[in-house]
Parts: C-alpha cells; structure tokens; sequence
C-alpha cells in the first residue's frame, strides 16, 4: 500500500505540473502586420524557447507554410529571429476544440492574443514610461516597425512599450522612441527608470565653437547625423532648433566642424593700436556628394539610418528584347531551344540578383531595382538611347552593362554623375583608370598572380619551382605577373625558379628541370585543349619516382582530362571562383532558386555571380549608405561562388576585386584548399 500511495503521489505531482509545462511553451501571436507583395504578414519576434509546431499552431498555419515563408528556418530557429507569416482573415482562424473533461480548462489561443493586444492598447503611458522616451518620431511612407527599430538602436518590443496605444503604423503618425544602449539605458526591460536626459531641446555649454552647414539627404534624421558627428540629438537640437519637430531633405542644418575643415588664418587688427596679427577662423567648403578616399573609421562609415532608406539601383543588361516576339511565335514546336536566344544569355545573373534583394528583405534591406534591356555586344545604340530617354541621375548604384564598350559610355556617365558602378564579367584593368566609382569583381592577372606566389610560399617554401609557358603569347600577361611576384616574394626570391618554353623544349625541357631529393611544384600557362590533357598524361607517368603537385589556370576546369590522373598528381587549381554545393547557404540558394525558376543555378550562366553580386553591394548600401567605397575594407561577406575584397592603385582609379580561390582535387572532390 505505501508503494502504491507514493506511486499516486507522484502522479498526482505530474498531472499538476503539466498544465505548467504546457503554458511555458505557448506563443504569442504578434499584432504587428505588414504588407509584403500585396498581402498582409504577421511579423513574429522569435522568443527563447519558442518550437517551430508551436508558432505554427498560434497562426493556424502548418509548418511546410512556415518554412516556405521563412527559409532560413531549416537551418534553426534563433531568438529573435523574424518570422514572415501569412495573415488569415478571421474565418478561417479554427476555433481551439474544448476538452471533454470539466476539470481541466484549456485556455484558447486566440483569445490569449486578443487579451493581451488589449491590454497592451488600454494601458496607460505611466510617468515611468514617459521618462522611458527619447523623442518623438513621424513615420514615413512604407516604413516598418522593424527599420524604425535598426534606426534607432532600439527592440521593436521596446517601441511598443513606449508606444501603449499604438494599434497599426501609419504614414504620419507620431510614435514615442525609447532611449537606446548609447543613451545609458540599462539592460533591463522598459519601462525604466528615471534618468537625467528629456526629450526636450537644451542648451548646451559643452559644444564645439566651429560648425559648418549640411544639406540634410533623403533617409537622415536628427539622431543619424547626431552619431556621425559624435554629439548627442540634443546638442544636435541646441544647434537647429527647428529640428525639434523633424527633418526634411534639403534642409541646411549646422553641425560640428573639425579640425581638417577648420582653416586658421592670420589678418591685421583694424582695432585699437594694436598692429599684432590676430586669429580669424574661417570654415572650408563643404563637398557633400562623394567623399571618396576619405580618411574613414568602422564607427564613422556605419550608420543605422543607411537601413531606413529606399535604395535607387539599376540594372543595365542584354536582354535583347526585339526576340521576345519571335520567341513567343515559335511556340514549343520550334527547332531552336530557349539557349539559342540571347535574352536568356543574362536571366540567370538577373534572377540571382533578385534572389539576394529578396533575401536581405528580411533584414530591412528595401530597394526598387530598375531594370534596363541596355547592352548589345560591339554595339553602343542601346546604352546611348537608355541613357538619353531615362533620368539615372538618382541612383545609387548600377550594375552593367556586362560588354565592353556599353559599359564604356554607361561608366562615363556614372563618373559624371557620381554613382558607383559595378562591371561583373571583364577582366580588363583599365576600366578602371581614372574611375573612382567603378567595381570590377572579376581579379586581375596581378592578384591571381599574388594569390598563386603566396600560396607557394607558405605551403611548400623548400620546393622545386618548374614555370612552363607554351610559346610567348599565351597567357603572357599572367605569367609575367607571377614572375614579377616570385621576385617580391620574401621567401620565394631566394629560390631560383625554372623556366621552360614548352614550344621550343617540349616534354624534355621538364623531366630535365624535375628534382628528385624535393617536391615539384609544376605551372603551366596554357588553355590548349589539346596540350594540356596530353601533358598531364606523360606527367602521370614520373608521380612514381617523383613527388609532383601540378598548378593549373583559371579555365583548366572546362578542359576534359583524365581524373585518375590528376589526383595522382595532387592536382591544383588557381580560381577566381569556386561553388561548394555541399555547403548548406549554396544548397538553400539552388532550393530557392528552382522554386522562383523551375530551373537549375548554372555558374556558367552566372546565376550564382548574380546573387553574389548582389548580396555583397546591397549589404555595402544598407551598412554604408551610397558613398560606401572607403568603408569597403570593414565589409567581410563571403559569397556563395565569389569572394569581393576590393583595392585601388590610386585615389583616381577605381576600385578592383583582389580575392582569389585555390580548389584541389582530393579524393575526386573538388575541395578549397585554403
């Protein structure tokens, strides 16, 4: 009996706890609605502890919705992660089923939510919460409660409790901001406690004699131009009292001077008998638009008002649209196939670049991208007509035109009107002489160049080092880019590197050169397609009495060879690029990918260029605002077959992609091998 006593004990103990553990896993649905695409989404903030079953539930969604929504969530739920999902009018919420069982009452969801929305709209602004507030903010066309949040450097939960009454955002409304981490807020949550600061302008006794004037830019508010120049919004308001009641573009407003702009001169004393010179402080002109080559902090080039903004890009691409007519005669009984026309050439870059708007959406990236059928090869006709028929003059960022001597004339506008271009295919270094807005992402011979000398170097410093070139032309800039960088190599100018020119020695010039007491490392510039298969036959046959590790050239991978070969060779590759589609980000893009196209991401048709493009310079846009060029170096983002590290030789030049990939074969994979 005592045993069955303490076994009902201990159910009796279970059952009360239960309701317990139930309660702890309940969400809460968000009252927070936006429009995306033209149709209404719940925004819902991630809590600790929150199951993916469990969110679905609270918004009668199943859980293949809520992942078709949200991607990025078969990677994990995070807290505080936002989730995207879709609204359901009231009829069809289901209404929870009710226990049969009297004694125990389940408390229905939906209900839950409707009590706490309204205790959240009736709830008083309390003097606590008054002193939680910051300042007063008016609310722009399409913005969301999630930029003003990233503006401010505050929670959207905080904006809400300062904020009791609010029910939707609006265009125009007012709604309290609560003071942020850099006003000493403590960590805890609002509503705080009192602190010294109001939101009311004062006068301040601390602030610099020197200021100059600014044109106020579309997106700027007080407290975004306040962290720029290192004052507090109520110096900031000290100095404009007129900003009190909010910014507008072009307005002028003073702020700080500093020291560069502070220009000392000495005059005569018109005063008094004194004919000692005395100081008289004048203020430089201020070149607002374009700062490039500046002098930049990591603190100086971010700003949370850079997020707020609506971004201006275009698009220039060859889209030869005059074949969209024939393509649609043809109909499906047509001989040609969809690769034969060239408006597919650039579908897939463009999809990729959609692709990565689309994914930084979520992180409040929002930008109307304007696409232009604006390039022909060997032609100009289309470039010139774009130009001359659309005002581009407000954008802040071109990508294209991919031919040459379109992006020629799109470049020289964009030098004239001052907006950063991106060429995503050449290779030519002198697109970007005297450019200082042009971004090339293809590398040039010099830094693949460095990357293959430096790799050398630090893998196999005692190593034979065997340069083979076929003839004189081929690859000529290449090869003598690397001979130049093994002589500015601190390791690799002690060693003397063999050179043999294939077309003169042929095979014998390189068993001469092989060295059996120490690894070969063995390069050869050559794409012949003919040669290099043949080569690395013969070579396969010396691996036995040799130790060899081969260097092939960028587009040595569209050349069919012998694999078994190259693995015994340790076969390596100097690449601008490489795809992983082992990696779970490239799995998710080629997932995303054939939902929006119902095709395969092909690298050679630069679908994974595309996104890689836009993934990095929207997130330049979103951290650094138009004028990101001298902030560049603080952005590490890596991409799915693209790595972007950009460099220029000089302030008048423009801005080159220095990163570079070496791929080995290891086991018939393809692998990074560094």
């Amino acid at each position: 009996m005592k045993k069955l006593s303490i076994l009902m004990i201990l159910l009796v103990l279970l059952l009360q706890h239960t309701p317990v553990l139930a309660q702890e896993t309940i969400v809460t649905r968000s009252f927070i609605i936006e429009q995306y695409k033209g149709k209404p989404y719940y925004l819902h903030f991630v809590k600790k502890g929150e199951a993916v079953v469990a969110i679905a539930k609270a918004y009668n969604v199943t859980v293949d919705e809520l992942q078709l929504e949200n991607p990025e969530m078969l990677k994990g739920l995070k807290t505080d992660e936002v989730l995207r999902i879709p609204q359901r009018p009231p009829s069809e919420i289901e209404k929870p089923k009710t226990e049969s069982k009297p004694e125990i009452k389940v408390e229905p969801r939906v209900e839950q939510k409707t009590e706490i929305k309204t205790e959240i709209q009736k709830k008083p602004i309390t003097p606590a919460i008054k002193q939680a507030i910051a300042s007063v903010y008016i609310v722009k066309k399409k913005e969301t409660l999630y930029g003003i949040s990233k503006q401010f450097n505050v929670s959207v939960d905080d904006i809400l409790l300062v904020n009791p009454q609010m029910q939707s955002l609006q265009e125009g409304m007012e709604i309290n901001i609560p003071k942020s981490a850099d006003e000493t807020r403590p960590t805890e949550k609002l509503p705080l406690k009192p602190t010294v600061k109001t939101a009311q302008p004062t006068i301040i006794n601390d602030m610099p004699g020197n200021y100059k004037e600014i044109t106020v830019q579309k997106g700027q508010t007080a407290y975004s131009i306040s962290k720029q120049y290192g004052i507090t919004v109520d110096q900031f308001n000290s100095l404009n009292p007129d900003a009190v009641q909010g910014l507008k573009t072009d307005q002028v407003v003073r702020v700080p001077a500093s020291k560069s702009e502070i220009e000392t001169v000495k005059v005569k004393s018109t005063e008094g008998k004194s004919k000692e010179p005395i100081e008289q402080v004048k203020i430089k002109p201020v070149v607002e638009k374009k700062s490039f080559r500046a002098s930049v902090t990591r603190d100086s080039c971010f700003s949370n008002s850079n997020i707020a903004r609506t971004y201006e890009i275009a698009l220039l691409l060859p889209l030869a649209l005059e074949e969209s007519d024939s393509i649609i005669a043809q109909g499906d009984n047509s001989a040609k196939s969809l690769r034969d026309y060239k408006a597919f050439d650039l579908f897939q870059f463009y999809t990729g670049v959609i692709l990565a708007a689309d994914s930084l959406e979520k992180e409040g990236f929002r930008a109307h991208i304007n696409v232009f059928d604006a390039d022909q090869e060997g032609d100009t006709a289309k470039i010139k007509r774009t130009l001359r028929k659309n005002d581009l003059s407000k954008m802040d960022l071109i990508i294209g035109p991919v031919f040459v001597s379109g992006f020629n004339v799109a470049s020289r506008y964009a030098l004239r009107e001052k907006i950063n271009i991106v060429n995503p295919l050449s290779r030519r270094d002198k697109i970007v002489d005297g450019n200082p807005f042009v971004y090339k992402t293809q590398p040039s011979d010099e830094s693949i160049a460095d990357g293959m000398s430096g790799f050398i170097a630090e893998k196999y410093p005692n190593a034979n080092i065997i340069v083979i070139r076929n003839g004189n032309k081929e690859l000529a800039s290449l090869y003598e880019a690397f001979i130049k960088s093994v002589k500015r190599n601190d390791i690799l100018s002690k060693i003397k590197v063999k050179e043999v020119n294939y077309s003169t020695e042929a095979f014998q010039g390189v068993t001469k050169a092989l060295a059996s007491d120490k690894r070969n490392i063995i390069l050869m510039f050559t794409l012949s397609r003919s040669l290099v298969p043949n080569f690395a036959s013969r070579l396969n046959s010396y691996v036995k009495t040799n130790e060899i590790t081969l260097f092939g050239m960028p587009g040595w991978e569209n050349i069919e060879m012998e694999t078994d070969f190259l693995v015994n060779l340790d076969y390596h590759q100097f690449s601008s690029s490489f795809v992983n589609y082992e990696s779970e980000p490239v799995k998710q893009f080629v997932k995303q990918f054939r939902s929006a196209c119902g095709a395969e991401p092909l690298s050679d048709k630069q679908a994974f260029l595309g996104f890689d493009v836009g993934w990095y310079f929207f997130q330049a846009l979103m951290n650094y605002g138009a004028d990101f060029g001298p902030c560049l170096k603080y952005l590490d983002v890596n991409g799915l077959q693209y790595n972007f590290r950009f460099t220029a030789n000089s302030a008048r030049d423009g801005y080159q992609n220095s990163s570079y990939k070496i791929i080995r074969l290891q086991d018939y994979k393809w692998v990074e091998a560094r």
